[in-house]
């Protein structure tokens, strides 16, 4: 193939525009009325604020056809001064900063000119592209540089001065670059924000659209902040239909999360089939189906019930297991230590003649079964006396010569639990050093 003669352009380039499928050609806009929603296309001169956690950001555009720069504000992807993008939103009118672009799509388009395509390469896209390099392969292939850079990325070794490895590194940079444009205009155009298609790339890297389209669902397991709803609305929009076993089985799995935060260890089988077919609008005996596909997948453990089975995630099955061992061992283990029987009835006699209260039976009863008990459980709902047994049987312990520490499951327990017993309490995490 013979090299391209450069054509005749200017000393900046500016004017010079390219034409093919790789442009999709110059879109502009005329300045819209405040609250109207409007695309503008341009170049991006600065990136004014951006937040790396929540993925916020402000930026200059220079957008084609318009002489004033616009601020453009939101959730998008990171925007790098010299490219290009394409962004759909809402014109509002901030108070103190005046007009700007609220951002609800952003996707990176190709360079207009090839003074744009000089800035976008050497504005950071490609490390090691400096003005000097960015302008000898504009001026080696002229109006083909955006098509070498597509499709014959190997040609770069025809600029003078780059080398292999320089070169090499060009070409895995653009390649990265119009992978990212890719991935974003599929997920945005199947109903992601800019904000979750960059999350979405963020977790799956260049394999987004391969997952997204096989499995969307996945999304809902796992990238932060995408719920059900979120992931089945673009299931749709890819084509997977309302009765679709992957569906079912994901909302299987949707409405037994739900259960896990709401501090269910299980599901009954039936209950989790019924809400399962009345989220979907599906037929109970497709959600029964995709329970059984999950459990031969080993995705979900059902463990059998005489009047109901219980459908566990596999992590908390595993746990409740592994708990219902450790208690069992504890309970057949020897006993340590001396019996503190003989010390119950003083201490407790004690505790309440200085706490001036009088312990009802059930409370002495559940004190002396916790002093010689290796594991005990005590149940109650608010205002039974369990804080009252706790620090009665603290005494007994103190009275016993025995060392106290004191735990809860939150920060906040172990705080309601210090005060009623003015001692020390910390979370389980840090009492374990977990």
């Amino acid at each position: 193939m013979n090299r391209p003669r450069p054509p005749a352009r200017s000393a900046s380039g500016e004017g010079q525009k390219w034409r093919g499928p790789a442009q999709g050609g110059l879109f502009t806009a005329a300045r819209a009325a405040p609250g109207s929603e409007t695309t503008v296309e341009g170049e991006v001169v600065r990136v004014t604020y951006e937040s790396e956690e929540s993925g916020f950001r402000v930026i200059r555009v220079k957008v084609d056809g318009e002489s004033v720069e616009r601020t453009l504000v939101g959730v998008f992807p990171p925007a790098i001064p010299g490219t290009r993008v394409r962004a759909t939103g809402k014109v509002v009118i901030d108070p103190k900063r005046g007009e700007q672009l609220r951002v609800e799509t952003l996707l990176p388009v190709a360079p207009a000119t090839l003074a744009g395509l000089e800035r976008c390469l050497c504005s950071g896209l490609v490390k090691g592209i400096g003005p000097a390099y960015a302008k000898r392969i504009v001026l080696t292939f002229g109006e083909q540089s955006l098509e070498v850079l597509d499709k014959y990325p190997e040609r770069l070794r025809e600029v003078p001065g780059l080398g292999k490895e320089r070169a090499a590194e060009v070409q895995r940079a653009w390649e990265s670059h119009r992978a990212i444009g890719a991935i974003m205009i599929f997920l945005q155009s199947h109903g992601a924000s800019p904000a979750l298609a960059s999350r979405i790339y963020k977790r799956f890297g260049p394999k987004a659209v391969a997952i997204v389209s096989q499995s969307p669902y996945r999304l809902a397991l796992d990238v932060w902040g995408v719920g059900f709803k979120t992931a089945d609305r673009i299931a749709s929009s890819l084509g997977i239909g309302k009765d679709a076993p992957e569906r079912a089985q994901a909302g299987v799995l949707h409405v037994l999360s739900e259960q896990n935060a709401q501090g269910h260890v299980f599901a009954p089988r039936s209950k989790l089939a019924e809400a399962t077919a009345t989220m979907l609008e599906i037929d109970v005996v497709a959600a029964e189906g995709a329970i059984d596909t999950l459990r031969n997948a080993e995705r979900v453990k059902i463990e059998r019930g005489l009047d109901d089975d219980s459908v566990y995630s596999p992590q908390l099955y595993a746990a409740e297991v592994g708990v219902s061992e450790r208690m069992a061992a504890l309970l057949g283990a020897p006993a340590a230590g001396r019996s503190l029987e003989p010390l119950v009835e003083p201490a407790l006699t004690s505790f309440e003649k200085r706490s001036k209260v009088v312990l009802a039976p059930e409370q002495r009863g559940a004190i002396g079964l916790a002093a010689e008990s290796k594991v005990v459980v005590i149940t109650g709902g608010p205002g039974v006396g369990k804080t009252t047994i706790v620090r009665a049987l603290l005494d007994l312990l103190d009275a016993a010569g025995l060392r106290t520490r004191l735990a809860a499951p939150t920060g906040r327990a172990a705080k309601r639990m210090s005060e009623a017993t003015s001692r020390e309490a910390t979370t389980l995490h840090r009492l374990l050093e977990f």
